[in-house]
């Protein structure tokens, strides 16, 4: 096993496994994680946000990170810059933490992470994790063939370029799959879709997902899009879509 604890590797690594950078205080946690991911994926570590972003951050395909970290900035603060920077912004995030609390899960989330395992956690679960992440990010990263345009449903923006959303130019922070929903109605509008339909879009490989967890997905993006919120709506026995705001 490579020694996790020192951060002056790059993500440039040299072979064709996807690098994971995995940001933690624990040298043990750090170690678990390297060994059971390893066979997969190329892994740096590094135990602070100051580490971490002297590192090309843009390379690496998944970010597994703490809130809680050595040095004086946390998790939160530290996916805030990244989701600043234009460069980093696309990069996916998993928060691992011994912070448990429903309130702290749903601020995780709001941060825009893709996924939230708490500590201490399953190993096995962890990796099939980490597996769905990469693999739904990789479905939704557009072909370098492809030029980049934006999707826009009156003043909500949706940037293929760098999976971002805006509404009347406010930036809005996302997850993945809230962002894979939102793109899946504008790029349909009018067109109403049911709940299996959703799933199979946004969680293409992962079989038990909850109707709960589709509806509160979508809830989240009505709060988040301000006055665009009453233009998603959902019927009885069809489902969920995006539809002008007139009719």
């Amino acid at each position: 096993m490579s020694t996790t604890q020192e951060a002056d590797t790059t993500a440039t690594n040299g072979t064709d496994k996807p690098s994971i950078l995995v940001i933690d205080g624990d040298e043990v946690i750090r170690e678990l994680i390297e060994y059971n991911l390893s066979a997969e994926y190329h892994i740096d570590a590094c135990s602070s946000a100051e580490d971490a972003i002297e590192l090309d951050i843009a390379s690496y395909s998944l970010i597994l990170l703490d809130i809680n970290l050595g040095g004086s900035i946390d998790g939160f603060q530290l996916t805030e810059m990244l989701a600043r920077n234009k460069a980093t912004a696309a990069v996916p995030f998993i928060f691992c933490t011994a912070r448990d609390s429903e309130d702290e899960i749903i601020a995780g989330f709001d941060a825009g992470a893709d996924d939230y395992i708490v500590k201490p956690f399953s190993l096995r679960e962890m990796v099939a994790r980490v597996k769905s992440v990469i693999r739904r990010h990789a479905m939704m990263r557009p072909s370098a063939a492809t030029r980049p345009t934006n999707l826009q449903y009156e003043g909500l923006v949706l940037k293929l370029e760098n999976q971002r959303v805006e509404f009347d130019g406010q930036p809005v922070s996302m997850s993945r799959t809230e962002y894979q929903i939102l793109k899946l109605f504008m790029k349909n509008p009018g067109k109403l879709f049911t709940r299996d339909e959703i799933h199979r879009m946004a969680w293409p490989d992962e079989d038990a997902v909850s109707a709960r967890t589709i509806d509160v997905n979508i809830s989240r993006i009505r709060k988040k899009i301000g006055p665009y919120a009453t233009s998603i709506i959902s019927k009885p026995g069809l489902g969920y879509g995006l539809m002008s705001r007139e009719l």
